[in-house]
């Protein structure tokens, strides 16, 4: 297959042109692999948000409203989590410091799907650094 490891880091080379490469046709764009309702509510907070980015045409492109949500920033927060509004989501803090961190929880559910999974999944298969840190943060 052109996308299998073993012919290396992008896969078979011989299978990508100027059209086809191994990004856009062996990683699934996150959009694809985060629940549907993760982008439901960022559009509707885009909808709602007084962040003069919420309202440019490029998020309506559905790769680009991931780009710009996952991108951890008190503007995206803002535009997609409603971190600006009192019913929005409110940004994380730094347990070791209490200082605010530039994303929400609905931040980490939507943009690191691989989170939830390793949360949700086998202990065995998880580091314990990764499970004593987790457990501690959430």
């Amino acid at each position: 297959s052109c996308c299998d490891s073993r012919h290396g880091p992008s896969g078979n080379t011989e299978c990508w042109d100027d059209h086809y490469n191994f990004n856009s046709c062996c990683n699934a764009p996150l959009q694809a692999v985060t629940p549907a309702e993760c982008w439901e509510d960022a559009r509707a907070n885009l909808r709602l948000s007084e962040e003069p980015i919420a309202r440019h045409p490029v998020l309506q492109d559905p790769r680009n409203l991931a780009i710009f949500c996952c991108s951890a920033s008190v503007h995206s927060s803002a535009a997609c989590w409603g971190t600006d509004r009192q019913d929005g989501t409110e940004f994380l803090k730094d347990f070791s410091n209490g200082e605010s961190l530039n994303f929400t929880r609905r931040h980490v559910d939507c943009c690191y799907p691989e989170l939830k999974r390793r949360l949700l999944g086998d202990k065995e298969e998880t580091p314990s650094w990764i499970t004593r840190q987790l457990d501690h943060d959430l």
